[in-house]
């Protein structure tokens, strides 16, 4: 009877070491599927917050030439007004 016991409790002890092994691997795949995937994420992250800054560079340097072209448009201004008084 004692031995059968202790059959049984090492068969029972070799059972749960088996599946904590499988379950082991099978979180460990799982763990490596959603490290792909967040790093694929960071990878379009990335990407997209490149594409931002080229627009925001875009935007300044629009903006420059804007405020460029308003400070012509103003020096032309007061030279048309200035005509315009003396006559």
């Amino acid at each position: 009877m004692k031995t059968r016991l202790n059959l049984l409790s090492i068969i029972s002890g070799i059972v749960v070491l088996a599946s904590c092994g499988e379950i082991r691997e099978q979180a460990s795949e799982k763990w490596n599927l959603l490290d792909d995937k967040v790093e694929k994420l960071d990878s379009v992250i990335n990407y997209e917050i490149e594409k931002v800054e080229q627009l925001d560079s875009i935007i300044n340097y629009e903006m420059e030439k804007v405020n460029k072209l308003d400070s012509l448009i103003e020096d032309k201004s007061a030279r048309v007004d200035s005509l315009l008084q003396r006559n």
